[in-house]
């Protein structure tokens, strides 16, 4: 099998997911995002550290 090829798997169970956390997604448009992650999935706005010198935003589901 080459590298780029998938194999398919039948008959396999998954592990039951518990928790996801720490999900990091790039995107084109960081306030775009935001505004889709608190509108439409309920998502809030938090404080992020100041220390990252790069554009982005945190959001939570409580």
């Amino acid at each position: 099998m080459s590298f780029m090829e998938i194999e398919e798997v039948s008959n396999c169970e998954g592990l039951p997911l518990l928790s996801l956390n720490h999900v990091s997604l790039l995107c084109r448009s960081v306030w775009a995002s935001v505004r889709f992650y608190e509108e439409v999935l309920g998502f809030v706005l938090i404080k992020r550290p100041s220390s990252f010198n790069f554009n982005g935003a945190w959001l939570a589901f409580y």
